[in-house]
């Protein structure tokens, strides 16, 4: 795929925790594919159906606010398990949850998201898995900001992952993320031929959340779903 030189992306974050109640989970059963359903009914625990559900509920308002087909959703996958939407070409998008927020990113180039929530310090994750340069740095941080930089670390590494199409494939320690000046973000090193730009919030509190993108500049809408409201007013 030729390099996007800029591109619109659209991040969709909503909390998952009204599709706890059984009614709304039953809606929300009903509006989600086939495929989406049977993996979900696999799950033991309402709170971890919920999100499985509310990230697809995003994706199709997605789809639905840039005039798309969102009613009948029929996925392909990569080589590595990537899913895109057999009957929207161009059409990219990704999908992550974690805690009670499900989150999904949409735009015209491949990109990958990543949602996680702020627990405690993961010194001994980031020693074995990050590359040497990355966990220094946590380690070095004043303790009340450990945390923080390492879900900072983890996310964007998680979207570049995506973004890329490898998903766990690619090793966490083959690449490092570079902050640089006026808060720029870029991966080192670039795959061959490629370049991909990164964008992050921490708007949620308690929760940090990164996308990649393979586009030489994008510009990012941030955007809240009522998910409650969403399934109501489709009925």
């Amino acid at each position: 795929m030729p390099l996007i030189q800029t591109t619109d992306i659209q991040i969709y974050i909503a909390s998952a925790e009204p599709l706890t109640n059984d009614g709304l989970c039953c809606l929300a059963r009903d509006a989600v594919s086939p495929e989406r359903r049977e993996r979900t009914e696999r799950f033991r625990f309402p709170e971890d159906r919920a999100l499985s559900y509310a990230a697809e509920l995003l994706l199709r308002k997605a789809l639905s606010d840039c005039g798309r087909n969102c009613r009948d959703l029929a996925f392909v996958y990569g080589e590595y398990g990537k899913p895109h939407l057999a009957d929207e070409p161009g059409f990219f998008f990704s999908l992550s949850h974690a805690g009670r927020f499900a989150m999904a990113a949409t735009g015209s180039a491949e990109l990958g998201c990543d949602i996680e929530r702020i627990t405690e310090p993961r010194l001994a994750v980031a020693r074995r898995f990050f590359t040497s340069e990355e966990y220094e740095a946590v380690k070095a941080a004043p303790p009340e900001e450990q945390s923080s930089l390492f879900f900072r670390y983890w996310t964007l590494k998680e979207s570049f992952m995506k973004a890329t199409g490898l998903g766990l494939n690619l090793p966490l320690d083959s690449f490092q993320i570079v902050f640089g000046q006026e808060e720029e973000i870029s991966v080192r090193p670039q795959p061959e031929g490629k370049i991909y730009r990164f964008a992050e919030s921490g708007r949620i509190p308690g929760y940090r959340c990164a996308v990649c993108a393979e586009a030489a500049a994008f510009s990012v809408r941030w955007k809240t779903v009522d998910l409650k409201e969403l399934l109501l007013s489709s009925r």
